[in-house]
């Protein structure tokens, strides 16, 4: 678990009281897709740009995923290395990952049986998609999870969370 000093207990909460996705997103690239090669779902062209920074697999559980050589760090996570602010659409994270547009953007993670993290592409935007916690003078977020809807409790594991004292939130570097 990453933590600040001083950031006490996280108390989970079901929906997102930062952000607001009910808004359009602002322009990203097109939805054209490429052929699937062997059966596999397509990869958007705006998703094969990514190719250079990590490679394409599969799982059972998510179908086609793309799995990014970040994941080598010890350590690394989604939703850490970058800064929030706020804007029209919410709290929006801007990532300091040159790869980092699309994957924060659309799809979700999810940490997988193989100790590593993937992204599983989407074609809805959002500011972030992560969940939300605060309480003892600290926020914190952690990747939302594949399947997760609005409005249903999710359990995400202590070690994915990132904790800061809410006077950091906005425009400091986690």
């Amino acid at each position: 678990v990453v933590a600040a000093a001083g950031c006490g207990p996280v108390y989970v909460q079901d929906r997102d009281p930062y952000g607001r996705y009910d808004q359009e997103p602002p322009p990203y690239a097109s939805h054209q897709g490429e052929a699937a090669p062997q059966g596999q779902p397509a990869v958007d062209q705006q998703f094969s740009e990514l190719s250079g920074y990590g490679t394409w697999g599969w799982t059972s559980d998510y179908g086609r995923v793309w799995i990014p050589h970040a994941n080598r760090t010890h350590g690394w996570r989604p939703y850490f290395y970058g800064s929030w602010a706020y804007t029209s659409y919410g709290w929006t994270w801007v990532s300091d990952e040159p790869w980092g547009a699309g994957p924060y953007h659309y799809g979700r993670w999810a940490w997988t049986s193989h100790h590593r993290w993937v992204w599983v592409p989407g074609y809805t935007w959002a500011p972030a998609w992560v969940v939300w916690g605060h309480g003892g003078g600290c926020v914190g977020w952690a990747p939302m999870p594949p399947h997760y809807s609005a409005g249903v409790h999710v359990n995400v594991h202590h070690a994915y969370w990132v904790y800061v004292p809410h006077t950091h939130l906005h425009g400091h570097k986690v």
